[in-house]
């Protein structure tokens, strides 16, 4: 089956981009792991390695001198570096949104560059559960503590 996830936005031009080394790539490509989760979106490629706090993969990069001289260690989100390697470039102020819903996924497919406010609206439309008090309904606030996470 073919996935149906399609791009909202047109690909941006200018912005950053980050175009991995062969050393990056090469570290990059056992940590990815290629498989079917659901089947309307085809196939994603999983991040199986270190992964941060908010849920994303995450690549070492190497070491970066910073303005004050420290010298620091360098690690970017890998579905931010999966979009800039394969796709293109991302604005200042722009996102990487997963169109599958699954943060592991680094499928360039899979991955849309869009305006943050854009971002934040998909997210509050994906995931409505996890913003309680803009979904209170029509339960009191006592009802909402207890119940929380019985209501969808």
């Amino acid at each position: 089956m073919t996935a149906t996830l399609t791009r909202e936005f047109p690909l941006p031009t200018e912005g950053e981009r980050i175009i991995l080394r062969s050393d990056q790539l090469a570290r990059f490509w056992p940590k990815v792991t290629k498989l079917v989760i659901e089947e309307e979106y085809g196939e994603c490629w999983v991040w199986t390695a270190a992964m941060s706090q908010g849920e994303y993969g995450r690549l070492f990069l190497g070491y970066e001198e910073r303005e004050d001289g420290k010298i620091v260690q360098a690690y970017r989100a890998s579905h931010v570096l999966s979009y800039m390697h394969f796709v293109g470039p991302i604005p200042p102020t722009w996102v990487v949104d997963h169109m599958c819903s699954h943060k592991a996924c680094v499928n360039p497919d899979h991955l849309e560059c869009i305006p943050n406010l854009v971002n934040l609206k998909r997210a509050h439309e994906r995931r409505p559960w996890k913003r309680l008090n803009q979904y209170a309904g029509d339960f009191t606030k006592d009802e909402a503590e207890v119940d929380w996470r019985f209501k969808l």
